[in-house]
This record gives structure tokens, C-alpha cells and sequence, in this order.
């Protein structure tokens, strides 16, 4: 019975994040003289974790506290946005994930407002979730992947991660040839096809959440740290869903995150 809108509870994977002595992890030698914990974040897959039923009721979604829900929010939402432009797309998760945009888009920024609005959020991030439900198939992919390398790096929550990284990750794919149009006709922009349109739409439904527009504004997120989270990202094991002939070097994983910086 979920309550967020993060949506892995509809899927064949779950993140794990644990607080642990330091002198008992992995870090090196010098943590075992730590003093205090440690949070070590890590995933597990496979079929066996998919359920055999789901219960989706949205009141119990609003029983959330705002700011949990909005950054799980963030995260369902980027679902349905990497689904449109992944190497494993198909006309089935194509149409799925553009009902999926259409629906989020629509009532995330009216949570607070409009009572319907949960209803329809809560349909959305089902359907987003659809594209990443299958065993070796799965289509999260760039976003997600800046997701992991940010949260390895300082430890944040996924949703606020991306909400700061994904419209620059979008323009970085559009930069770099990857075709986009999809998208731009999921939130049937008024310009068409028209990438930067379609990056406003993610920017607006970002910004009615209540989330940080940059990393900057992220409480724990330092310039410091950037090229851990560039690395990590660059490494990051989804990048095999990624648009076919996009490859994110360490290099250009720091640049996007300079520019969201």
C-alpha cells in the first residue's frame, strides 16, 4: 500500500539506505577510528521483488508529509520523462509514459489545491512506472543516473538531486543529438517539437513542488564534492538504458552538474 510517488514499489527494484558504525564498512581502514555512523545507500533487483498486488489509494497519499511527498514526487515524474528517450522504449512504454507525463504534469503542481489532483498523480506515477517494471529491461536511465552519483556524493534525497539536475541533463542530451521530440509532444507544448519548452514544463512542475532549483540551494551540497558525483554518475550501471549512441563521460557528467550547480 504505497505512499509515496517515488513509484519503486510497482517495480523488480528497491534502494536500501542504512546507518551503520563506520568501523564496520567498506570505507578504508581509517573509518574503523571513526566515531558515529555512517549512511551506505545500495540497491537490490530481481524479479522475486516485484508484488503480486498493489493497493493505490490517494488518501492515504495525502497523509505524506509535504516534503517527502514532493521529492518522491520529483523522482515518479522523471520515470515517465527518461521512459520517452531510452534505448529499451517501446511503443507500449512510449504510450504509457507520454499518459504518464500528461497526468503528472497536470496534477502534481495542483496537490495542494485541487482535491482531484492526487487522483491523478497517483495514476501517473502507475503508468511511469510501467516502462521500468521489467526484469533486464528497465528504461530510467541519464536522470537517474546524476541521481545515484549525487546521492552517493552527499548523501541527499533522489528527488531533490534531480529537480536541481534535470532540465540541465535534458539540454545535455538535446546538446549532444539525442532526439527529444517525444517528450516535447508529451507535454504538447505550444511550440511543437521544441526541446527548451518541454525542459520549462519539467522546470514548472519542479518549481509548484517547492524544490530547489539548484544544487547550490541544497542544504550538504558543496562544490567540493562535484567530481565524486560526476564520477559515480558517469559510471552508474543505467547508463545501459540510455538513448542509443549517447555516452556520458566523466567529463560531461561534471559539466551538467557545474550548470545545475
Amino acid at each position: 500500500m504505497p505512499t509515496t510517488l517515488a513509484g519503486a514499489d510497482l517495480s523488480v527494484i528497491a534502494g536500501i539506505a542504512a546507518a551503520v558504525d563506520a568501523g564496520e564498512s567498506d570505507a578504508g581502514a581509517d573509518a574503523a577510528d571513526a566515531v558515529g555512523t555512517e549512511v551506505v545507500s545500495t540497491g537490490v533487483g530481481g524479479a522475486e521483488l516485484m508484488p503480486d498486488a498493489l493497493f493505490y489509494d490517494p488518501a492515504l497519499f495525502e497523509t505524506t508529509p509535504k516534503g517527502v511527498l514532493a521529492g518522491s514526487a520529483m523522482n515518479g515524474f522523471d520515470k515517465a520523462i527518461e521512459s520517452l528517450y531510452a534505448r529499451t522504449r517501446t511503443a507500449v512504454t512510449d504510450a504509457t509514459a507520454t499518459r504518464a507525463v500528461r497526468l503528472l504534469a497536470d496534477g502534481l503542481p495542483e496537490l495542494s489545491d485541487d482535491p482531484a489532483a492526487m487522483d491523478r498523480a497517483v495514476a501517473g506515477v502507475v503508468l511511469a512506472q510501467y516502462g521500468i517494471s521489467r526484469p533486464g529491461e528497465m528504461t530510467i536511465n541519464v536522470i537517474h543516473a546524476f541521481g545515484h552519483g549525487l546521492r552517493d556524493a552527499f548523501g541527499i534525497q533522489q528527488g531533490l538531486a534531480h529537480a536541481a539536475v534535470a532540465p540541465h541533463a535534458l539540454r545535455a542530451l538535446a546538446d549532444a543529438g539525442v532526439d527529444l521530440s517525444l517528450l516535447a509532444a508529451a507535454f504538447e507544448v505550444d511550440a511543437g517539437n521544441d526541446t527548451e519548452a518541454a525542459i520549462a514544463q519539467v522546470e514548472r512542475v519542479r518549481d509548484a513542488l517547492g524544490l530547489p532549483a539548484s544544487l547550490s540551494a541544497i542544504d550538504g551540497v558543496d562544490a567540493d564534492g562535484l567530481d565524486e558525483a560526476a564520477r559515480v554518475a558517469a559510471a552508474d550501471s543505467l547508463l545501459s538504458y540510455a538513448p542509443e549512441g549517447y555516452d556520458l563521460t566523466e567529463a560531461d557528467a561534471r559539466a551538467v552538474l557545474d550548470s545545475a550547480f
